[in-house]
């Protein structure tokens, strides 16, 4: 039988000022996982998978802001398969590393950033091995820790934030309702909305080119026409 082993990931994005508009649907996965019921594993009931932050804040801040700010799906469903996993994070490009010298480029000019040197590891804010990973993904150069859980083959899980202090989106997130009005302050120089990007299928020789994903103005989307490239 196999069993999904659950990163904490993180998130990256750009700040904008205007309020973001999530689709109805959207709002209706948040609800969903505001009240998720035992966990049998279906979307109605997915499984609830428990992440201590306390010591990886910052990658579990990420996450959560890809969630609340780009509408990044927070219900996902498990397909197994170590060829699967890796084929999806080769098409959403985690596979690529992106935030190693050389820095992927970006549709535009400039590269990618991080906002910590040794955050290096490119990770899926949704999970590689979900039907919902893949390419169009939020990719977040993370540090090395990370926590983890399980799930069968075919069933839906989402995940549960604990030891969120100093993981304001988070702690947004686990409120019943979930509370969207944090993405619209700064939380400082190193605040996840800031360093959100997606790896486009444009090139620059035989680059790929990445986008920044900026808040406001970008949402999640696995469909590449409705990113607003040039």
């Amino acid at each position: 039988m196999q069993f999904l082993t659950l990163a904490v990931l993180a998130a990256l994005s750009s700040q904008f000022t205007s309020v973001l508009s999530l689709p109805v649907s959207e709002f209706s996965e948040l609800e969903q996982r505001d009240n998720p019921a035992p966990g049998a594993g279906t979307l109605a009931s997915p499984r609830v998978l428990t992440i201590d932050c306390t010591s990886v804040a910052e990658v579990c801040n990420a996450q959560c802001a890809a969630i609340l700010c780009f509408g990044a799906p927070s219900v996902m469903k498990y397909s197994a398969g170590k060829a699967s996993c890796t084929a999806q994070r080769t098409a959403g490009g985690a596979g690529s590393s992106p935030f190693k010298a050389p820095l992927a480029k970006l549709v535009g000019g400039g590269t990618v950033t991080t906002p910590n040197p040794s955050w290096v590891s490119p990770e899926d804010t949704t999970n590689a091995c979900a039907a919902e990973g893949g390419f169009g993904v939020l990719i977040s150069p993370v540090d090395a820790a990370r926590n983890s859980g399980s799930v069968q083959d075919g069933q839906y899980f989402t995940k549960s934030y604990t030891g969120t202090a100093s993981a304001p989106y988070c702690a947004a997130l686990m409120k019943k309702p979930a509370d969207q009005s944090v993405c619209k302050a700064s939380q400082g120089t190193t605040d996840p909305k800031d360093f959100m990007f997606r790896r486009t299928t444009q090139k620059q020789g035989n680059s790929i080119l990445w986008q920044k994903v900026v808040y406001g103005k970008h949402t999640y989307s696995t469909d590449e026409t409705k990113w607003g490239l040039p």
